[in-house]
């Protein structure tokens, strides 16, 4: 069975009008956030999850990966996601992106580094000096 977006997770805004925005950011995703999902997710819109501290096991699209940050987790929409376990330490942000603005930037996207790189897989392991910039994106992003 395959769940989309039926998660009982609280968020500040109605999912409809997270979809109709060109992105909308989400900081200190945690465990009992993540805890709550039991099943597979089938993704809608493409999502970047910045894990900033802690690691997980799951599966994307029945791939399994043992994410450990900092890294950059990459999901397409129409992907699937399922969550193993997560580290009781777990600090992620994430950042959701509408179709219109993936396909407004598929040329720039393609051509950086780090989503060309995603391109071959969802998972992209980064340095710390990257994390500490990709955290003042993510602040900068949810302003």
């Amino acid at each position: 069975m395959i769940n989309t977006l039926q998660y009982d997770v609280s968020l500040p805004i109605d999912v409809k009008e997270i979809l109709g925005k060109d992105f909308w950011v989400f900081q200190h995703l945690n465990k009992k956030i993540l805890s709550s999902i039991n099943a597979p997710v089938k993704f809608t819109s493409h999502v970047s999850i910045f894990i900033k501290k802690g690691e997980c096991i799951g599966d994307i699209n029945l791939i399994k990966h043992h994410i450990k940050a900092p890294c950059v987790v990459n999901i397409k929409a129409k992907q699937i996601l399922q969550i193993e376990s997560v580290s009781d330490d777990i600090d992620a942000s994430f950042v959701v992106l509408s179709k219109k603005l993936v396909d407004n930037l598929f040329m720039f996207i393609n051509s950086a580094n780090i989503f060309s790189l995603a391109s071959h897989t969802n998972v992209v392991n980064i340095t710390d000096s990257d994390s500490i910039e990709l955290s003042k994106l993510y602040a900068d992003l949810e302003n």
